[in-house]
């Protein structure tokens, strides 16, 4: 078996899911959507396939003024993504505001428009296992790891109880 290889395909507009080459190929092929962001003077992080746009704001910025920045943003890159025959899913965005608990109510009625539907502001979200709140506490995030604790103590307590020694 050993000297036996697979047929040829040609592959045109993808690489195999799973292959070695995969990761540095997106990052490759999606370095300009760095570039898009920086020319709207925004900030961002990339992990493999998942992007994150942040902005530091003052509390005399102009709430239509930022949203507009943006919203052409997300524009311009959701543009180039279907130039290069990607899909940006809108469905994934998140957007959230962080800010002190006196000033919460402020963040709680922000939007952002994309394409033709708005992505309203979350209270909370998860970032590389790290449940974040849009007041940086951390209620959520011991509440989720206990509630996960609690889960695996429950399957360890049923699997002692049917263990037999």
């Amino acid at each position: 078996m050993a000297d036996k290889t697979s047929p040829d395909v040609d592959l045109l507009f993808r690489v195999p899911q799973g292959s070695v080459l995969g990761p540095k190929y997106y990052c490759m092929h999606t370095k300009q959507v760095g570039e898009i962001i920086k020319r709207h003077n925004i900030k961002y992080h990339c992990y493999v396939d998942d992007t994150q746009v942040y902005m530091t704001l003052n509390p005399c910025d102009k709430w239509d003024d930022i949203s507009s920045s943006i919203e052409t943003c997300v524009a311009d890159i959701s543009t180039w993504m279907n130039r290069n025959m990607l899909k940006l899913n809108k469905d994934k965005i998140q957007f959230i505001g962080f800010s002190s608990k006196q000033h919460v109510k402020k963040t709680e009625n922000l939007r952002i428009k994309v394409g033709s539907s708005y992505i309203n502001v979350f209270m909370s979200v998860r970032n590389l296992g790290l449940m974040l709140d849009n007041t940086l506490g951390m209620e959520k995030q011991v509440n989720y790891i206990c509630k996960s604790c609690y889960y695996q103590i429950r399957n360890i307590g049923i699997i002692l109880k049917n263990a037999r020694f």
